[in-house]
């Protein structure tokens, strides 16, 4: 009997282990790097449900990579190096340059938009499967239709070069250059604006109770009430770039003069890291709640890297890269970060998070695909297609 008992518990234990994902290196080491055709300074990783990184350069050219680090595919001219691919649910690409652009997985164009004007963020794509994307030129949001890329409606503002986010109400908030945070209503309709003193350039982030956190370039990060009255702000001490991530307990981490970790009650400062002159990175928030952001470090001998932090800020690990890190992470269910670098590689890390934070907004624009949405794509089933029985029951 006992011996029946010890194999079975040897099997239970096989089986578990066999179950788990396994880290085939340890934690801040590479898994591997490809060298882009030149730097890599505002472009950020988006990652599909396959695990295929996309990212573009400061040429214009957009990657997708395998996940072993091969090279998928490459499009000359197909990206802007200010902007960052979003991948939509069916695994459209969707990617701005001067003209807006749709790519099938394989890398061939699905459709292109050439009236929008540059667009330098990042597109949002709503639950309905509504893209929206900043102009940096002719300056607006624009809503397009994920069919065929045809407009739906403009929203007239200054150039824009922040990357939207969209609410649970499908609100959506988008900065701008005229120092004001902007909130449209889903059918492109005014809904509020709130002036911050500076140029909004980061992206906004989408707390549980709706509030709304930002940067702004006079030194400020901000949480604006979702009906557009001010939380809290708190003085950076210089320019915010970063944008915001929100961890599982509500705590916001936002780079500037160094990492802050704000309390989201009051806005109070609860822990820094401070590794050089500043952090643009926008941080990444795992699972396991360490933090991954990209810095300059003014300690002899380490130069630019790629940061594990503890959710108090202190240093778990760090991978050196060649040039500055300024690109935002992203991090893989399968314990991988992936960052972009300005000494033009995209670098695989191995690390102990197998995705990101069960949080309302663990990452810049809110997921690996880029969604920039608190919520999931929700496709629109027409009601010819339902059952007769269910659609009483809906009604």
């Amino acid at each position: 009997m006992l011996r029946r008992w010890i194999s079975l518990l040897l099997f239970l234990v096989l089986a578990m282990v066999s179950a788990a994902p396994v880290l085939a290196g340890a934690p801040g080491t590479q898994k591997w790097s490809y060298l882009a055709a030149t730097s890599i300074r505002h472009s950020n990783v988006a990652l599909d449900a396959l695990g295929v990184a996309y990212i573009a350069d400061e040429y214009g050219y957009l990657y997708a990579l395998n996940p072993n680090g091969t090279k998928k595919w490459k499009i000359n001219g197909g990206a802007s190096g200010w902007a960052s691919p979003a991948v939509g649910p069916d695994g459209t690409i969707y990617m701005g340059a001067g003209t807006f652009y749709a790519y099938n997985p394989d890398g061939t164009q699905k459709w292109a938009n050439d009236k929008i004007g540059a667009t330098m963020g990042c597109p949002a794509i709503a639950p309905d499967g509504t893209i929206y994307v900043t102009s940096s030129w002719q300056g607006g949001l624009v809503a397009l239709n994920p069919v065929n890329g045809n407009k739906k409606w403009t929203y007239s503002m200054s150039p824009s070069d922040s990357s939207p986010a969209v609410a649970k109400d499908g609100t959506i908030y988008v900065g701008s250059q005229n120092m004001r945070l902007h909130a449209i209503n889903p059918d492109g309709s005014y809904k509020w604006d709130y002036y911050m003193g500076g140029e909004v350039r980061s992206s906004p982030a989408i707390a549980t109770d709706g509030t709304i956190y930002v940067g702004s370039r006079n030194s400020r990060i901000w949480a604006i009430n979702p009906d557009g009255t001010l939380k809290w702000v708190y003085l950076a001490f210089l320019d915010t770039f970063s944008s915001p991530a929100v961890a599982a307990d509500g705590t916001i981490y936002i780079g500037g003069a160094k990492l802050h970790a704000l309390d989201p009650t009051n806005g109070n400062l609860k822990y820094s890291f401070n590794p050089g002159p500043t952090v643009l990175s926008s941080p990444a928030i795992g699972a396991d709640g360490i933090v991954y952001v990209g810095a300059t470090s003014y300690t002899p001998g380490e130069g630019d890297n790629l940061y594990a932090l503890n959710p108090d800020l202190t240093v778990k690990w760090r991978f050196s890269t060649m040039g500055e890190t300024s690109s935002s992470p992203a991090i893989g269910p399968d314990g991988t970060v992936y960052v972009g670098c300005a000494d033009g590689y995209i670098y695989a890390v191995y690390c102990t998070s197998l995705g990101l934070a069960n949080s309302p907004w663990p990452m810049f624009h809110h997921d690996a695909k880029h969604s920039g949405s608190v919520l999931p794509y929700q496709p629109v089933i027409p009601k010819k297609s339902i059952p007769g029985a269910l659609m009483l029951l809906m009604n």
